[in-house]
């Protein structure tokens, strides 16, 4: 929207970053560190975005060339060069810029070992040999818990950054438009709050950093041809994408996603997350069939196999899937991921039990002591289920899955009972789609040129598409939150 002679302002600042997660934590931080005043514009009642529900690892590089080659081969043509080396030269200073700026310390990244999130995705890719490991934010600095998934602890640590800089944050304000000059250049944002519209003036630039669409049924249904069901922040409504569209930016990956696989149970309207510590498992369709390579899939890209759709049936067989396993996962720990998602916030969500006990009273999970019988309480006719499980623990004993290539061992049998079973369902952690941006972190427009003054980073445009390289949404953001927030700090004044 264009300024008129009868609009106010309610607030100023140099820098306006709308979206407090990864990426708007960076951008601020940079940007006060320039010496920009800062505001930062926050849509929920809280900070932290889909960072405070992640992993929170952080990338480390050994050999820069190296992952360049690996990202390369993995990210799309529409992806420039100059931009993927942008994000691995920020990247590998990233680990220092935060000892400085928010005396983070770290260790070594954990994990729940099934589903897997292993390093490389795609070792076969050139180039994987030069990623590093990935590292954590050390939970007990900054009101953190070990007991809490690693972004969580990450955001305290980039909270520390903030707070310390005196950085102001308003809440619960949701931006909804763009305000440009006569010139296009983008001068403000109006925003919703609880008291009504206000209208913030950026005397440098805008900084959108404010996520995905990934609570927006409309826009799954148009960006991804299918509602999801969702385990980040509640806030994920692709507002950057509408603000953005609204001044003729070109969008690009919009059907990139990472999406994960949850229980969605009877008594929360939120999924939460999977998690497994034991290999004696399997998932099966609504047909009772195995229908992929159980620890094959890394934990971010289920999208693919759970919502394969049998297009002469108009059906999604797998919406919802089965996970089948034994007593030997029962015992082995609770079934619930590391990061569990948005549910982990719910007041009435009493978490997970050690030995999964409590879910079954609940009648979570289903339990019999004969394959057949559980079968017979999952809807299949007789000799369905005895089937799926029997073919697949032949698999396991012999260590060859020739139908799936399930790694000899990864494969544990499924033959100690009591038997169990769960619905399984894909679940968006979040969303890829947006303004497409440069190496600076400029919104283009459909003629690829900077809008002026407007800049993005994080979900909102990432430069991933279909096939997400684990751990690297939180890298980008933290990279590029750190160019865009350096960059605008250091323009001059734009006029009305």
């Amino acid at each position: 929207m264009k300024k008129d002679q009868t609009m106010k302002w309610n607030k100023t600042a140099d820098v306006v970053v709308v979206g407090l997660g990864a990426a708007g934590s960076c951008t601020a931080i940079e940007a006060h560190d320039n010496g920009a005043t800062v505001l930062v514009l926050e849509a929920d009642k809280v900070a932290g975005g889909n960072t405070r529900l992640s992993g929170g690892t952080l990338r480390i590089f050994k050999d820069t060339d190296k992952v360049y080659q690996y990202y390369r081969a993995i990210f799309d043509e529409t992806v420039k060069d100059e931009l993927i080396h942008k994000l691995i030269d920020v990247t590998a200073t990233s680990h220092e810029w935060f000892k400085k700026k928010c005396d983070a310390e770290f260790m070594v990244a954990t994990k729940v070992p099934f589903p897997p999130a292993p390093n490389a995705v795609w070792d076969f890719l050139p180039g994987c040999e030069g990623l590093g490991g990935r590292s954590q934010f050390v939970a007990d600095k900054f009101g953190g818990s070990e007991k809490m998934n690693g972004g969580f602890n990450m955001f305290k640590t980039m909270m520390h950054g903030i707070e310390k800089r005196n950085i102001e944050i308003m809440y619960e304000t949701r931006g909804r438009h763009l305000i440009t000059n006569g010139k296009k250049e983008v001068i403000g944002i109006q925003c919703e709050t609880p008291k009504g519209t206000i209208n913030v003036r950026a005397k440098k630039a805008v900084c959108l950093t404010c996520g995905g669409f990934h609570r927006s049924a409309e826009k799954q249904l148009n960006y991804l041809g299918l509602k999801y069901i969702a385990q980040g922040t509640k806030c994920g409504y692709g507002d950057g994408i509408d603000m953005t569209a609204e001044l003729g930016a070109k969008m690009w990956h919009m059907t990139g996603v990472s999406c994960g696989i949850s229980y969605k149970v009877k008594d929360h309207e939120d999924p939460i997350a999977i998690g497994l510590h034991s290999p004696n498992y399997l998932y099966i369709d609504q047909k009772g069939k195995r229908f992929l390579n159980e620890t094959g899939v890394d934990v971010h890209a289920m999208a693919f196999d759970f919502t394969a759709c049998v297009a002469e049936e108009m059906s999604y067989p797998r919406l919802p899937a089965w996970l089948i396993f034994d007593e030997h996962v029962r015992e082995s720990g609770s079934l619930i991921g590391h990061c569990p998602g948005i549910i982990q916030e719910d007041a009435t969500f009493d978490g997970w039990s050690d030995d999964n006990q409590a879910e079954i009273s609940k009648g979570w999970i289903k339990m019999a002591y004969t394959v057949a019988d559980l079968g017979k309480k999952l809807g299949f006719n007789p000799g369905v289920l005895e089937k799926a499980v029997a073919d697949y623990n032949q698999c396991a004993l012999l260590g060859y899955d020739p139908e799936f290539g399930r790694d000899a061992h990864s494969m544990g049998p499924i033959n100690r009972l009591p038997f169990y079973a769960i619905e399984v369902w894909p679940a968006l952690l979040n969303t890829q789609g947006g303004p497409q941006h440069d190496e600076y972190g400029h919104v283009l427009n459909v003629e690829e040129k900077p809008i002026e003054r407007l800049f993005a980073a994080g979900e909102l445009g990432s430069i991933v598409n279909k096939f997400y390289p684990g751990g690297t949404n939180i890298t980008e953001a933290i990279a590029m939150g750190r160019v865009i927030g350096e960059l605008t700090a250091k323009l001059t004044d734009v006029e009305e």
